[in-house]
């Protein structure tokens, strides 16, 4: 019986090795998985500042729906472009659950620019070289008559404004703006939403700059040390972005119970329980 017990030693040590040597497998797998996905998000993150257009920008004048917003920085973001000028003078906006949600997905990729005048966001717009356009209803009464979309110079440096949606672009920001544009309308409607007319000007303006500059599919108008760059900082916002969830989860967490007692007060307002029982 020793001996049996001794020879069943070697097979112990075997059996052991290769459970030593399949967990060290396991490890290098995951590693290597680690590795390829952050290789992977390293190269879509230059890919995408590569493509950035920083000659083509939006111009948002006080918006009152926070989801138009929402949209527009999703659609600049998703084209590729860089900067959006933010002219906020009065506080009516619509603020959603769903609004936020597109917006802090979009505008971590963003160049944001706050102003507090319109005098000032043209000033800085000017300062950099770019030409001021605002865009207009088509067939409205305006004192400067808008050009077609298709017939603006997008080889230079161009800002469109885009302004409240039920007053537009106000009269101190029209006459600081080098001209106006309109998105021809052939069909019946008279008007397009303001986040639908944005996106469509900003693919028009994206496409009919790189084919005027000469660009390749894909590519921006930034130079190689300004992508690095660029790089840099969505490495960072990512980071940062990481952060912030968790600290979110923790909080949720933490007033979980003083938000489901919220929410129970909340339906018992709305409905009875008389209503039910």
């Amino acid at each position: 019986q020793c001996s049996d017990a001794a020879a069943a030693l070697p097979d112990l040590a075997v059996q052991e090795q290769i459970q030593l040597q399949s967990e060290h497998c396991v490890e290098s797998q995951e590693s290597d998985e680690s590795e390829c996905a952050a290789d992977s998000r390293a190269v879509r993150l230059r890919a995408a500042a590569a493509s950035r257009m920083d000659g083509l920008r939006v111009v948002l004048e006080d918006l009152s729906d926070y989801g138009n917003r929402a949209a527009i920085f999703r659609s600049v973001e998703a084209l590729g472009l860089l900067h959006v000028h933010e002219i906020v003078q009065s506080r009516h906006a619509s603020h959603t659950a769903k609004g936020r949600s597109i917006v802090n997905g979009a505008e971590k990729w963003l160049e944001v620019h706050n102003h507090a005048t319109p005098e000032d966001c043209v000033r800085q717009l000017h300062g950099l070289g770019f030409v001021v356009l605002a865009a207009m209803p088509p067939g409205g009464a305006v004192v400067r008559q808008p050009m077609p979309l298709e017939q603006l110079d997008f080889s230079v440096a161009t800002a469109l404004v885009f302004g409240n949606e039920a007053r537009g672009v106000s009269a101190t920001l029209l006459n600081a703006c080098d001209g106006c544009f309109t998105v021809p309308l052939p069909g019946l409607s008279e008007s397009l939403n303001v986040s639908v007319a944005a996106a469509i000007c900003c693919h028009f303006g994206r496409h009919q700059r790189a084919q005027a500059l000469g660009l390749s599919p894909g590519c921006g108008d930034l130079a190689s040390e300004e992508i690095t760059q660029l790089v840099a900082t969505y490495e960072q916002r990512g980071v940062n972005t990481g952060l912030l969830l968790v600290c979110d989860v923790a909080e949720a967490i933490e007033r979980w119970p003083q938000l489901l007692t919220e929410a129970v007060q909340l339906e018992c307002a709305c409905f009875p329980l008389s209503h039910i029982f």
